[in-house]
C-alpha cells in the first residue's frame, strides 16, 4: 500500500512513520521508496500513516534529533483559551507558551485598513453592536476586545494586521491568516494582504486560508508562492480531488470531520492537512497520529505537552 507524500516531505527523509493502528515502518528502506512519484509503501494495513516518532522513551529522544516532521501547534486566535481572542496579548502569550504559530482573522475597516477580528459583527467580543466594515480604523481601535473575557485583562484594543505581521516577523513566528470573506467579500483584501506580506518579507512561514474559495483563487493569482488552504466545516465527499482541482496546497477541515477515510483521500492527493479547533485530549492525540501539518487550538500549552509525550519534542 502506498502513501503519497504531502508537499513539505521528501521520500528520502529518514524516520519512522506510524498509522492509527500503531504499526511502524522505516521510510528510508529502499524497497519502500518511490522518489520519482513521491510515494512510500507501508507495511501496515490502514494505509493512513502519520508523521511522528515512536511514542515513548529513548527511541523518541533519538528520533527527535533527526528533525522529523510533525504536527505544528498554532494558537487559535492566539492563546484564546485564557486570553482575549485575536489580540496582541493572546498572540504574545501563544508565543511565550512555545506555540509554533498563530491563526487569526482579517477583515477591512470602513477606510480600508486590514484589522484582526473574527466576527463580522463584534457584539460577542466587544460588547458593542457594530459591523467591522462600518467603522473607521480610529473607531475600531477604541473598542475593547477584552470584553470577551469579562474585562479580566483590562482594556484590550483589537490589533491591525500590520501590528501582527510586525510581531511575527520580529519573532519569526508562523501565521495562518484567514481572510474573512465568507459574509462580506471585502473587495481588494487579497491584494492588501499580499502587499503587506511582501513588505515584511514573509512567505515560508505563512499559510493563507478562507471559507470563500473564490477568494483563495484570487489570492493564488496575486501571490502564487504562498501556501493556501481551503477552509471547510461540512463533511465533503472526495475532498482531496476537490482541493487538488483548484490547485490549493492544503485542506483546512474542522477536526470533527477528520476521519481515516478523509485523511487517506487527502494524502492520496498529496495535500497538507490543517485542522481546527483541536481542544480535547482525544482530538490532540488523533491529529498527531494522523500527522496533520497544523493543529489549531485554543489551548496550545496542552497540545504541546501531548505532542512532547508522543513525539519527543
Amino acid at each position: 500500500m502506498y502513501y503519497t507524500l504531502p508537499p513539505h516531505l521528501s521520500a528520502t527523509r529518514k524516520g519512522y512513520f506510524s498509522g492509527p493502528e500503531g504499526f511502524f515502518g522505516l521510510a528510508d528502506s529502499p524497497e519502500k521508496k518511490d522518489n520519482k512519484n513521491r510515494r512510500i509503501r507501508f507495511e501496515n494495513s490502514s494505509g493512513i500513516p502519520s508523521i511522528c516518532m515512536p511514542f515513548h522513551g529513548a527511541a523518541a529522544r533519538k528520533n527527535a534529533q533527526k528533525g522529523l516532521s510533525m504536527t505544528l501547534v498554532y494558537g487559535h486566535r492566539g492563546f484564546s483559551g485564557v486570553y482575549p481572542e485575536n489580540t496582541m496579548l493572546a498572540f504574545e502569550k501563544a508565543y511565550e507558551a512555545g506555540a509554533d504559530g498563530i491563526e487569526f482573522d482579517v477583515q477591512l475597516t470602513k477606510d480600508g485598513v486590514p484589522v484582526i477580528m473574527h466576527d463580522e459583527n463584534a457584539v460577542r467580543t466587544t460588547g458593542k453592536d457594530f459591523w467591522v466594515k462600518d467603522l473607521t480604523l480610529d473607531e475600531f481601535k477604541r473598542r475593547d476586545a477584552g470584553h470577551v473575557k469579562n474585562g479580566k485583562f483590562g482594556f484590550t484594543p483589537p490589533p491591525t494586521l500590520r501590528e501582527v505581521m510586525a510581531f511575527c516577523a520580529e519573532k519569526n513566528f508562523r501565521m495562518n491568516i484567514e481572510l474573512k470573506t465568507g459574509v462580506f467579500e471585502y473587495e481588494g483584501i487579497e491584494g492588501m494582504v499580499a502587499d503587506m506580506l511582501k513588505e515584511f518579507g514573509l512567505s515560508d512561514t505563512v499559510l493563507v486560508s478562507s471559507f470563500n474559495h473564490f477568494s483563495m483563487m484570487r489570492f493564488r493569482k496575486i501571490m502564487p508562492e504562498i501556501r493556501i488552504g481551503l477552509l471547510e466545516e461540512s463533511w465533503i465527499i472526495n475532498a482531496g480531488a476537490y482541493v487538488k482541482s483548484l490547485g490549493a496546497d492544503d485542506y483546512n477541515p474542522t477536526v470533527c470531520s477528520l476521519n481515516d477515510e478523509t485523511v487517506a483521500d487527502l494524502r492520496a492527493n498529496g495535500l497538507g492537512i490543517n485542522t481546527w479547533t483541536v481542544n480535547s485530549e482525544e482530538e490532540m492525540r488523533r491529529t498527531i497520529r494522523y500527522g496533520c501539518e497544523i493543529g489549531i487550538s485554543n489551548w496550545p500549552d496542552r497540545y504541546l505537552e501531548i505532542r512532547k509525550e508522543m513525539c519527543g519534542k
